[in-house]
């Protein structure tokens, strides 16, 4: 099982992805790396999906 990115990690260029991921490619488990509009890195982890409703569970760690 791969680790979890760290915000060095998610600080490196080309590992963000500017754009929307589809609805149907959200899966439980994904990781994502985000970055605020105020510059703060964060990792997202999908918990749960349910497609009816739509509706997701995360977990969102926020660096400073």
């Amino acid at each position: 099982m791969p680790t979890a990115p760290t915000k060095a990690d998610c600080e490196q260029p080309g590992y963000l992805n500017d754009g929307q991921i589809a609805d149907d490619d959200v899966t439980e488990g994904m990781v994502l790396c985000v970055k605020s509009s105020d510059g703060r890195y964060a990792r997202v982890t999908v918990r749960q999906v349910n497609r009816k409703p739509h509706s997701i569970r995360i977990d969102v760690l926020v660096w400073k």
